[in-house]
């Protein structure tokens, strides 16, 4: 194989992999803003208050942060890779449980399960973008770096704000929590 194909073969696969980092940011923004957007529905339905979203918000907040440096450190021991896997799982396990929770318990039992479903996602997202970070300083020559990292969050928030709103108001806030990889856009829904 030539040099300049080998070359325009591993720009490929850089900016494929950078495809894949993207989407779990924008999966990411999608459950970490769906009880936000969901909020005013859930409370009537649900029977919550503000201050009981205020505690599902904050826990997420909270175990986020908390588990942001050790997950950096659980993604370079373990690797990118392997830890996006296990992080995935964890947090499509949290957020069906958020989905899933109201048909099953009430009251206190159910706020309590959504604090614990809120901060097993949290805990789940923590490692998503250390690790994204060193994907991009092991797959990006040093002079490409800057680009991917500048473009992962602005353009995610953007459209997740976006489309969760309106597919929130469209369908209810049971399909964005429950079904994050169906709000895709107007144009689906």
């Amino acid at each position: 194989m030539s040099p300049r194909r080998t070359l325009h073969r591993g720009r490929r696969i850089r900016w494929s992999i950078f495809a894949c980092l993207l989407g779990f940011a924008f999966f990411a923004y999608v459950q970490r803003t769906s009880v936000a957007i969901a909020a005013e529905r859930m409370m009537p339905e649900l029977g919550l208050t503000q201050v009981e979203i205020g505690w599902l918000l904050t826990v997420f907040l909270v175990s986020y942060t908390m588990f942001q440096l050790p997950g950096g450190a659980i993604g370079q021991r373990w690797g990118a890779r392997r830890t996006l896997v296990l992080v995935s799982a964890l947090a499509l396990v949290a957020t069906l449980a958020t989905a899933a929770l109201p048909s099953i318990l009430t009251g206190a039992a159910l706020f309590v399960s959504l604090l614990a479903a809120r901060f097993t996602l949290g805990v789940a997202q923590s490692p998503i973008f250390p690790a994204a970070s060193g994907v991009i300083e092991n797959w990006f020559p040093s002079e490409y770096r800057p680009q991917p990292r500048r473009s992962r969050h602005p353009a995610v928030g953007c459209v997740v704000d976006a489309n969760g709103e309106l597919a929130v108001r469209a369908r209810g806030y049971e399909y964005p929590a429950a079904r994050p990889h169906r709000v895709l856009g107007p144009a689906r829904m």
